[in-house]
């Protein structure tokens, strides 16, 4: 699969990664990114008509635009998605690869960024802050293949939460919540989200990791 992304042939979307003049394009393969990350199976999960819609209405599909990664991280991202491979990680870029980990909920690459040897982490203000974000990771993985809210059976408990806070912490619920502006104020028509197989307390630690970082 590492020919496929240095070749970029059959590539179905482009990233168009970084800021200003450090702007590049990536190709990638929609299937393989949604088979390793959640984020990403949200935001491709609808696309394959759209894109036909598209291509018989003879319009560019646009590259998907990621002006906060850095693109050697998100270089690293797709080659260890693509082949496991991590000779691109290293102690300069361990933050910003892990970054990308946590936005697009890949926690392998994750805890491989915490696990580099010390001498490595030279650029890395304090290894407790990589602990803290594989921490944030970790709570979104927890609920990252449901909708998101909680329990079964006697075990069932409705719990609140702000769109707008879990919208600024996870882009899955970012894809969830995009388009509810419209119901917001209609109170008869907000209804609960189920999320049947995740357990209250583990949902609750989550929203409580988003809160600290508001």
């Amino acid at each position: 699969m590492k020919h496929l992304l240095d070749t970029g042939n059959g590539a179905d979307v482009q990233f168009l990664v970084g800021e200003g003049n450090k702007k590049e394009l990536l190709p990638a393969h929609k299937l393989i990114l949604m088979a390793a990350s959640d984020v990403f199976e949200a935001m491709f999960r609808f696309d394959a008509q759209n894109d036909a819609k598209a291509a018989v209405g003879g319009k560019e599909i646009k590259p998907v635009e990621v002006p906060d990664v850095e693109v050697g991280a998100f270089k690293t991202m797709l080659a260890f998605i693509y082949a496991n491979d991590l000779r691109g990680l290293n102690g300069d870029n361990a933050m910003a690869v892990l970054y990308a980990a946590n936005k697009y909920i890949v926690p392998g690459l994750a805890k491989m960024c915490v696990n580099l040897p010390n001498p490595e982490l030279r650029n890395v203000s304090s290894r407790l802050t990589v602990f803290a974000s594989l921490e944030n990771i970790q709570t979104h993985i927890v609920t990252s293949k449901t909708a998101l809210f909680f329990g079964e059976g006697d075990k069932k408990e409705l719990l609140s939460a702000h769109k707008l806070i879990l919208l600024a912490a996870s882009d899955v619920f970012e894809t969830m919540f995009r388009f509810d502006a419209t119901t917001a104020g209609n109170a008869e028509q907000v209804k609960p989200v189920e999320v049947p197989d995740v357990e209250v307390d583990a949902f609750k630690t989550m929203l409580a990791s988003f809160m600290r970082t508001m």
